[in-house]
């Protein structure tokens, strides 16, 4: 039974594994929390915040992740039945964010140089399906007849559960019963990392990955690798994901034509596409311009995180996974806020040419193949890196195994594969619940999502709306005397000033009090003072007047 583990996992089982895991993680979050900016610099900063917490971790006979994991969900699953979901947020965050950092090491660690990008790609995709759906779910009105709380509770279990019969890797038990010695300090660990990511092409590499995606960020506002929105627009975010979706697999299926053609300079012809993509863009206005093109943006986002997994190969896959995907995210978030504040034009070019810059200073280096592996015995599969045809595939074949008794491969198969069979089978049938749920309910459907969307892009504006007032006051330390006026100088929407009704067409009731404004939308019954109605609090600063 110790035979099967999440190490020797071929890639279609890893990646479904692995898709899985964060699909289910971010329709977590998606019912749970609303997400904004800092939501999602939250989620980018607490991945390097994590990745750190786990070397510093007791490794135990059942791994460092395992533990960690079962602990937290079990915590997060009691305080939920507990305490209710409003005590549980805490516990909850913790636990996507170690689930996260596992599921990208998983993928660094057992991928290689070649197969990384693409499956990086696949987890993006898979984190936007389960965060969009999250949120249909969380915000729409019976649109599903299962409760959001018994959904939350019915995921955490699953995956809890998945992580209590898995292993990690090969000499792992199944339980843990004593701490595993390390000969290195995980304080040594760290500086050793840091002397690898120290070296000129290791930040040149790291600065080029944030580069690009910043490039991404505030040329496309991308989508890449998680929903960034406008929170002073708050609107068609649901919509704009089917859009981003349209990216993801432009970007997918580039990446994927890459690593079948095994052609070693990849970045390079990647690099020289967006400049192509960003010139026909700039100066070709009249053309009509498909939304999908910017699929060559995440191709290049992909292919530029492969230059830091060659430079960083002896660095532990956890700190390794999570410096490349919080890069990324930061870069976006980046190009996003300067998008906002800076014409496109001004910072387009700039970006670009760093990035070509560095294509060019590297290209003796990247486009060379890897050396081939001279010695009898494969080396760790960690410094396998390189190209696929003279590292990975070079190493000796192992000994094939005798297939194994009938008997023998029945007991594997619902024994040592029952935890992923089980995560992927429930996950997938799930699934085709909810679609045949809605194919039964069509008639119905477009009514209910109509209505979940209109929710979610007025809890958006009230949060959005919220924050601004409370910046407004801060500065002028008063309360604005027109906050209809005051709504309509601050919000946009389709390039309009928004007015003060909410997405039904009902005005805002706003009040206040001597500590704090309150702003209400009837919600869709049109009515105020019934259970549908939205309404957020703005603490008043000290000092303000009015």
């Amino acid at each position: 039974m110790n035979n099967h583990n999440l190490g020797n996992l071929n890639r279609t089982a890893r990646v479904l594994t692995c898709g899985a895991l964060v699909f289910l993680g971010s329709l977590l979050l998606g019912v749970t929390y609303l997400p904004t900016v800092g939501y999602f610099w939250s989620l980018a900063l607490g991945r390097i915040l994590f990745a750190v917490l786990f070397v510093f971790a007791p490794e135990t006979n059942a791994g460092r992740s395992k533990p960690l994991l079962v602990l937290f969900g079990l915590a997060t699953l009691a305080c939920d039945i507990l305490a209710g979901p409003d005590s549980s947020w805490l516990f909850l965050a913790a636990y996507y964010l170690f689930l996260e950092v596992t599921v990208d090491s998983l993928v660094v660690e057992h991928a290689t140089e070649q197969e990384a990008p693409l499956e990086l790609g696949w987890l993006a995709a898979f984190r936007l399906g389960g965060l969009w759906l999250g949120l249909v779910l969380g915000f729409s009105q019976d649109l599903f007849p299962v409760a959001t709380s018994d959904l939350v509770r019915g995921t955490l279990a699953l995956v809890t559960l998945f992580w209590i019969l898995c292993r990690e890797k090969r000499d792992d038990k199944l339980f843990p019963t004593a701490l595993r010695t390390s000969s290195i300090p995980p304080r040594t660990v760290l500086e050793f990392a840091l002397h690898y990511l120290r070296t000129p092409f290791a930040v040149g590499a790291i600065v080029n990955l944030l580069v690009v995606s910043t490039l991404a960020g505030c040329t496309a506002s991308a989508v890449l690798p998680y929903p960034l929105l406008h929170p002073e627009m708050a609107n068609n975010w649901l919509v704009d994901v089917f859009k981003n979706l349209q990216v993801l697999g432009l970007g997918l299926f580039l990446v994927w034509l890459c690593e079948r053609l095994r052609l070693p300079v990849q970045l390079h012809l990647s690099t020289l596409a967006v400049a192509l993509i960003l010139l026909i863009h700039q100066f070709g206005q009249t053309l009509s311009w498909p939304y999908p093109a910017w699929g060559v943006l995440l191709a290049n986002i992909l292919l530029s995180c492969r230059p830091i997994l060659r430079e960083a190969h002896r660095v532990p896959p956890l700190l390794k996974g999570a410096l490349v995907v919080s890069v990324w995210a930061m870069g976006s978030l980046i190009g996003l806020a300067l998008a906002q504040t800076v014409e496109s034009r001004w910072l387009t070019w700039p970006l670009l040419f760093l990035s070509i810059a560095f294509s060019l200073w590297s290209y003796r280096r990247y486009a060379a193949a890897a050396k081939p592996i001279g010695s009898l015995a494969p080396p760790p599969h960690s410094e396998r890196y390189g190209d696929r045809n003279l590292d990975f595939e070079a190493a000796p074949a192992s000994t094939p195994r005798k297939k194994s008794r009938h008997l023998d491969r029945l007991f594997h198969l619902v024994f040592v594969n029952f935890p992923v069979t089980i995560l992927l089978s429930t996950t997938m049938a799930a699934t085709l619940t909810f679609c045949w749920y809605l194919f039964d309910e069509k008639k119905n459907f477009q009514r209910r999502v109509e209505t979940a969307v209109k929710i979610f892009r007025t809890e958006l504006f009230l949060n959005a709306f919220c924050r601004r007032l409370y910046q407004d006051m801060l500065a002028s330390h008063r309360v604005p005397q027109d906050l209809g006026a005051f709504i309509a100088q601050s919000f946009t929407y389709e390039g309009k000033p928004m007015d003060s009704r909410d997405a039904w067409g009902t005005p805002y009731r706003f009040s206040q009090s001597k500590s704090k404004v309150v702003i209400s939308s009837a919600g869709p019954d049109k009515k105020f003072g019934t259970d549908d109605d939205r309404e957020r609090e703005t603490p008043k600063p000290p000092g303000t007047k009015g």
